[in-house]
């Protein structure tokens, strides 16, 4: 997911959670919330609007945190992928494997001049790469970019053993190879 995207969900959540801990506070101070608690434990018949109001706002609450978490953490990889062997384990860093990934794309020779790697959990234990990369101005975009893909692939899986679910590669620039000389 996208950094803005999950900063606007994280806004969101922050801003639902305080809209409702504030109703929940109103509801605290006026007798609706008491006397519900009242009724709940002397055991007397509660109605359904009070019940289902304060069912409501703390399922509004649990969701806005879990949004607020979702948002924080993401979908991105923070931790290492472990394999275990029969000496013992190897720890793959998300770095390590975004650095295997920069590589592969820039010895792909397919007209890169920079890119940018992250590294995120896929499904089945596998992972998602996405490249950001800026390209020379004479590149073949789906050609060589469909070539990046497959070489990022499968030198990630054969040098790391961890399955690639999927390569998105985003074009954010084309430059110009040589330098423009105005008259």
């Amino acid at each position: 997911m996208r950094t803005r995207q999950r900063f606007i969900i994280g806004g969101l959540a922050i801003l639902s959670f305080v809209g409702s801990l504030f109703l929940f506070l109103i509801l605290l101070k006026r007798p609706i919330l008491m006397t519900s608690l009242q009724a709940f434990f002397a055991k007397e018949k509660i109605s359904a609007l009070q019940v289902l109001l304060i069912a409501l706002l703390l399922m509004l609450i649990l969701a806005d945190i879990a949004a607020l978490l979702y948002a924080v953490f993401g979908e991105r990889i923070n931790k290492s992928r472990i394999k275990a062997t029969e000496i013992g384990q190897i720890d793959i860093g998300p770095t390590a494997i975004a650095n295997i990934a920069l590589n592969s794309a820039k010895a792909s020779q397919a007209g890169i001049k920079s890119a940018k790697a992250k590294v995120y959990a896929g499904h089945n234990d596998q992972i998602l790469i996405y490249l950001n990369v800026i390209l020379y101005s004479d590149v073949e975009i789906p050609l060589q970019m469909a070539k990046i893909q497959e070489r990022v692939k499968k030198d990630v899986e054969k040098y790391t053993g961890i399955g690639v679910e999927e390569v998105r590669v985003k074009v954010s620039r084309v430059e110009l190879i040589g330098t423009k000389i105005d008259r």
